[in-house]
């Protein structure tokens, strides 16, 4: 069916889904774009309903539509050389306790989340633990900056109790911390990042063994994405990467 109107209830809910986090949630349903993402994704993962620009080459998908270049640019907000848009079912909440866990403190930037995401599944962690009021790992920028990795990697949401129930040792970064080339610790443990501009809660800084990247000056601090990732291969190193 070609859909020639933004109007179309069908395309003002895949607007609806990109940009509502209640709405995406309450649909069970995320927006994904990206013609490689989405090549890869539909191997493991059905797709619910296909936007395509492309009325020859299309993936499976229980419903397909075709819209043009301009209704796909409305849709994904973006200017983008892609054909497709998928619905995707939002993958169930894992019950697993992970014996390598990355935990996310409050953080809000979409892009830093999912280029940790991209880094743990790189680096051997098999538990993405999200702490109240983190952005929503199913919005559509986390997805394209994990690279889909937050369909295959294994996550949890809870509370800073569910978080203590699950027995990890808990790591966190300060600048008086032990270096992290030679710092060691045995499984199960768990990293966790704060806040983009606040860091970790103050009770949660009273729990956590902390390491440091040691730096050269003027540089006294790094992205949270850019501090995640060294601190990630180094414990997932230090554990037989």
């Amino acid at each position: 069916m070609h859909l020639k109107s933004l109007k179309n209830p069908i395309i003002q809910k895949a607007l609806r889904i990109r940009t509502d986090k209640s709405f995406r949630q309450s649909e069970g349903l995320c927006l994904v774009f990206g013609d490689h993402l989405l090549l890869e994704l539909s191997q493991t993962h059905p797709i619910e309903v296909l936007f395509s620009t492309d009325p020859y080459q299309n993936l499976p998908a229980k419903e397909t539509f075709f819209i043009s270049k301009e209704i796909f640019q409305k849709i994904v907000g973006v200017s983008s050389h892609d054909r497709w848009i998928a619905l995707l079912p939002i993958p169930p909440l894992s019950l697993a306790k992970g014996s390598r866990a990355l935990i996310f403190d409050r953080l809000q930037d979409p892009g830093n989340v999912g280029t940790l995401l991209r880094s743990m599944e790189a680096f051997g962690f098999d538990l993405a633990f999200f702490l109240d009021s983190c952005v929503d790992p199913f919005n559509e920028k986390v997805i394209r900056a994990s690279m889909g990795a937050v369909f295959r990697i294994p996550l949890r949401k809870g509370s800073l109790e569910d978080l203590l129930d699950l027995n990890l040792t808990l790591v966190g970064a300060d600048m008086d911390g032990e270096p992290i080339e030679r710092f060691f610790l045995k499984e199960p443990f768990g990293l966790i990042l704060g806040h983009e501009g606040q860091g970790l809660q103050e009770k949660i800084k009273k729990l956590v063994k902390n390491v440091k990247i040691p730096m050269l000056p003027p540089t006294e601090s790094l992205n949270v994405s850019q501090a995640g990732a060294i601190l990630l291969y180094f414990l997932g190193k230090s554990r037989g990467l």
